[in-house]
């Protein structure tokens, strides 16, 4: 069993983890994680009167970014003048977008993107 994450408390199969992790773990320091989330580089800002439409998406079985995370985060956006939304997928884990049925979270989140394409207008130049 791999110790550096537990992919093993996830979605995936005991069967699968040593596969997941060679294919997919990258280690890295714990400075580059944090300097993402907590410094200026890696804020989206909610006073950001250009930003663009927001969709935030969890795992209900996620345990390095638990749903509760990504629940707060929704709660400062949605202040933004531009659209915000949280999905929770309560049977995904961390893998949300690699788990067996990816394509459900994959639609869902091309159908709402497609949502938030404004309309076109036209204009006649008679």
């Amino acid at each position: 069993m791999r110790s550096a994450i537990n992919i093993s408390q996830s979605c995936v199969s005991s069967d699968n983890v040593d596969y997941y992790y060679d294919r997919y773990i990258v280690p890295t320091a714990g400075k580059v994680y944090w300097d993402g989330i907590l410094t200026s580089v890696g804020k989206i800002r909610r006073d950001n009167p250009d930003r663009a439409p927001l969709l935030l998406i969890g795992g209900g079985f996620d345990l390095i970014a638990d749903a509760s995370m990504t629940k707060a985060i929704y709660e400062k956006q949605k202040r933004a003048a531009s659209h915000t939304a949280l999905k929770i997928f309560e049977d995904r884990s961390h893998f949300i977008c690699i788990d067996a049925g990816w394509e459900e979270v994959a639609n869902f989140a091309l159908d709402w993107a497609v949502r938030q394409i404004p309309p076109i207008t036209l204009h006649s130049t008679r």
